[in-house]
């Protein structure tokens, strides 16, 4: 319903305002944003990450607060992010134009949103993206992939959060490298133990 949209669609425009973020536009039920411009932001791609994962946050409790809001329960949301040199400026026509921005950075970024569904995590990042992080985020390898429109292929990472001082997730995501590992060498009886005890 619209009512829905329109709520689901403040809670995540709240979420990427308070990162420093610029709303694109609205597409549907998507949201599309960008951060370093008008005004540069050294730490784009962090603030890129916090508001991707504080909007998966906002889903978690989003029914709770919305009790009464028909469909507010069970939503799922997919983010593709990315980092690259684009063109950034007002388009359009004497009729009308919008700030936006255009290049092949803002493509892939589509595409890792809709692989999302393919691999069922909630955030995709691409290598670049990875690259440009401190070593306080969680990312998990996840494929190497070939996107159209792109010469060669690019391995994706989920990002799983910002690393605490008591976080427990360096040995699980190490036994997954190691079975990644294993799997990509076709040694399959050790990377199904391994992917075992990930899952343990």
């Amino acid at each position: 319903t619209i009512g829905l949209m329109n709520v689901y669609l403040e809670a995540m425009t709240r979420r990427l305002f308070a990162t420093g973020g610029t709303l694109d536009k609205y597409i549907g039920d998507a949201v599309m944003a960008f951060w370093g411009a008008p005004l540069a932001q050294e730490d784009h791609a962090e603030r890129t990450c916090r508001a991707a994962l504080g909007m998966q946050e906002e889903l978690v409790t989003f029914s709770a607060r919305h009790p009464d809001l028909p469909g507010a329960e069970g939503l799922k949301m997919g983010v593709g992010i990315h980092t690259a040199e684009v063109v950034v400026g007002n388009m359009g026509s004497d009729l009308r134009f919008d700030y936006t921005l255009v290049g092949d950075g803002v493509n892939l970024c589509a595409r890792l949103e809709s692989l999302t569904k393919v691999y069922g995590v909630g955030i995709l990042a691409s290598a670049e993206l990875a690259r440009s992080l401190p070593a306080s985020f969680l990312l998990r390898e996840i494929d190497e992939i070939r996107v159209k429109g792109r010469r060669g292929a690019g391995v994706i990472y989920e990002l799983l959060g910002e690393r605490s001082a008591a976080s427990e997730e360096g040995p699980w995501l190490e036994a997954y490298a190691e079975g990644l590992a294993e799997y990509r060498s076709g040694r399959w009886p050790a990377a199904r133990e391994t992917f075992e005890r990930v899952l343990a």
